[in-house]
């Protein structure tokens, strides 16, 4: 794996970690906006992914993708 392709997994695995972290807080709007990064890093982010649809789900902004 090349170090730049590290760093953009990297990155995408940050940036989930602190969406999980507005969403213990309900800060959906916050949550969707660092899933939505990742994406822009590793569009095939799983967790991301997952994270962005419960927080569309939760802030009923499903209609927004």
């Amino acid at each position: 794996m090349s170090s730049e392709l590290s760093t953009v997994i990297l990155d995408a695995n940050l940036l989930v970690r602190a969406a999980r972290g507005e969403a213990q807080e309900g800060r959906w709007d916050k949550v969707m906006s660092l899933c939505e990064e990742a994406l822009s890093f590793e569009a095939g982010h799983r967790d991301a992914w997952l994270l962005l649809a419960n927080a569309q789900l939760a802030s009923k902004q499903w209609e927004s993708v």
